[in-house]
């Protein structure tokens, strides 16, 4: 009997800084995944709140919407299918019932469908 053949799979770690608004966000990100996809990373990995973070002095206030309309989600999820690559979103802030803000963590798969939520 042999061994089975063995694969590897290229991870990155993409290290983003809390940015005030989606569009800032979402740019970083974008600019960060594509230097990644062009050394060779199949899977890439994002922090907490890389949606978007800003605080209003003591208080953290991340720019959120509802998750079908989600900016940043949606141009993550658009970029995975483009590129063909998996993401995991540490979280980004999605606007939940009653105007509530979730902390929430995706992982995309390389057609940039939802495979994974987890509400923190």
């Amino acid at each position: 009997m042999t061994a089975p053949a063995s694969t590897t799979t290229k991870i990155a770690c993409l290290q983003t800084r809390p940015m005030p608004d989606f569009a800032s966000a979402l740019d970083e990100a974008l600019g960060l995944a594509k230097q990644a996809v062009g050394a060779g990373a199949e899977f890439l990995l994002l922090p907490e709140y890389c949606g978007g973070l800003k605080s209003d002095g003591a208080a953290l206030n991340p720019p959120v919407a509802v998750e079908g309309e989600h900016p940043f989600l949606q141009g993550m999820r658009d970029f995975a299918a483009e590129r063909a690559v998996w993401v995991m979103l540490g979280s980004i802030a999605v606007q939940g019932a009653g105007g509530k803000i979730i902390n929430r963590g995706y992982v995309l798969d390389n057609t940039g469908a939802i495979v994974s939520r987890y509400d923190k």
